[in-house]
């Protein structure tokens, strides 16, 4: 079966780079990008005002919203969504940080105890919602829980590594009905 999606929603736009690739990549797809920082919406809306050279339908396809999806399902409630993508938090709290790092929003790095709880409210969004196709980031050493709540709730997940052979993401697709 071929798919052809037309709604993406991103959980964490951070910079707007995966949110603008897509829409530049294709050229038919809307797109919701929601964050819980400010400051990453207003760098996401200068970024794709950089590439409107290259589609000005940019400004029209990518939602930007200023909210967390987690807290308030509204978003979902309102609108069908093909595919869902996130490189969400995904760092145990209690892990340290090394330098290189630190500058980066404490709410963009750490998931929970585990670290993996906003992976896993995502996976469980995805099925109540009738998300058909997930792509996340994940941390490395996740895969083995991640990968047993996947097969509960789609019917193919395909995991990914990094260029240092890390466990690092996952595409998820089918719900299983």
């Amino acid at each position: 079966t071929q798919y052809s999606l037309k709604s993406i929603l991103e959980f964490g736009v951070g910079s707007g780079i995966v949110s603008i690739t897509l829409a530049l990549l294709n050229p038919e797809l809307e797109i919701t990008a929601l964050d819980i920082n400010p400051l990453a919406i207003e760098l996401t809306q200068k970024n794709i005002n950089l590439f409107l050279h290259k589609d000005s339908t940019l400004k029209d396809r990518i939602h930007l919203i200023l909210h967390n999806v987690l807290d308030d399902e509204s978003v979902l409630k309102n609108k069908h969504f093909d595919m869902l993508v996130s490189n969400p938090p995904y760092i145990q709290n209690s892990y340290v940080l090394p330098k290189n790092v630190e500058y980066e929003p404490k709410e963009a790095l750490f998931g929970g105890e585990r670290g993996n709880e906003i992976l896993l409210s995502l996976i469980f969004l995805c099925q109540k919602y009738g998300i058909e196709f997930l792509a996340c980031e994940m941390g490395y050493d996740q895969k083995k829980e991640l990968s047993a709540v996947l097969q509960r709730v789609f019917k193919h997940a395909v995991f990914y590594q990094d260029l240092n052979s890390l466990d690092r993401g996952f595409v998820a697709s089918c719900l299983i009905q």
